[in-house]
């Protein structure tokens, strides 16, 4: 008995490279370029993974870059690991908490000034 193969169409599964698939690996790749500090990269990875089992993964990405961007200038010491940002699931996090108080944020702390006080009565 011959079989014929000439009518098969093979099904060619994702290409996958130590255990993830090449878009997931395309994607950290990615979102390592884009964190602030990059350090434990196959800590990263790991966390990189379990988190694209729970968030879409532009999500993520996307919160990186402004992450970075808002971490520009910042100390690295001060920058948690990818891994721990990842773990956190700190793509949610208000990042307005992070950002860094201006000059005339931290003189009105000082002086206790409310920025309504500098406003003219109505006539």
């Amino acid at each position: 008995m011959t079989l014929d193969n000439s009518n098969v169409i093979a099904l060619r599964s994702p290409r996958k490279i130590n255990g993830y698939s090449e878009s997931l690996l395309n994607s950290f790749n990615q979102f390592w370029q884009i964190y602030p500090r990059r350090i434990g990269k196959g800590y990263a990875r790991k966390a990189f993974l379990s988190a694209s089992k729970i968030e879409d993964l532009s999500i993520i990405i996307q919160a990186a870059e402004e992450f970075a961007h808002i971490m520009k200038g910042t100390d690295p010491q001060y920058i948690p690991h990818p891994s721990t940002w990842l773990n956190g699931e700190r793509w949610d996090d208000d990042l307005s908490a992070y950002r860094s108080p201006t000059t005339t944020d931290i003189l009105n702390d000082i002086v206790g000034w409310d920025n309504n006080i500098l406003s003219l009565p109505d006539e």
